[in-house]
């Protein structure tokens, strides 16, 4: 499950309580901005008993978190940038293990992040975000012309690290409370 800004308490209960409605032994949330001072203590009211990891290190905020239910994975981080977590769950019931990347917000600087991270995948890799950048100008309604550039830069990097984008998004594929404000990622890949 993944949800976007979290300082509301009204958000913080609607997390809380999707971890117990839908029976979550992982939760991702993506520009969390919890200030410094403030994420130990917002990620315990939160999750509970549950392990976290976020990007504060990285940043003076943290965007980036993961909280998840170790009597159901272990997750070890394999490295962290102000954009991406690098990480690989494993399960407890039968030591399966997925690779995921969770990442935020400047694509640009996104493509190293996830060329490093295909050297550090070897198994089931998915990637979790919003990369703000459309794959193909057909997505576009509205606005300014996209970014054409972008778009190939973008294309490029999916190709090379053998990703492929999947076409599911909002509350049936990762869960969306919108009343609240809170929006599911619109991009998730899953690599081959």
């Amino acid at each position: 499950m993944e949800y976007q800004g979290l300082n509301s308490p009204c958000k913080q209960r609607a997390v809380k309580e999707w971890i117990k409605k839908f029976k979550l032994c992982v939760c991702i949330i993506i520009e969390s901005n919890f200030r410094k001072e403030f994420v130990d203590s917002k990620l315990k009211y939160i999750f509970g008993g549950w392990k976290t990891c976020h990007n504060c290190s990285q940043e003076n905020s943290a965007r980036l978190v993961v909280g998840w239910d170790s009597t159901m994975v272990e997750v070890e981080v394999l490295w962290s940038s102000t954009q991406l977590i690098h990480y690989k769950i494993t399960f407890n019931s039968n030591r399966q293990e997925v690779f995921c990347s969770l990442h935020y917000y400047f694509f640009f600087f996104f493509w190293g992040d996830l060329d490093r991270a295909t050297l550090t995948s070897p198994g089931p890799w998915v990637v979790l975000g919003d990369c703000n950048i459309m794959r193909f100008g057909s997505e576009k309604i509205g606005g300014l012309p996209p970014n054409l550039d972008a778009m190939g830069e973008f294309n490029d990097c999916l190709a090379r690290n053998g990703l492929e984008d999947i076409k599911d998004k909002g509350r049936d594929s990762l869960g969306a409370m919108s009343k609240l404000g809170i929006e599911g990622s619109y991009v998730s890949w899953i690599g081959a």
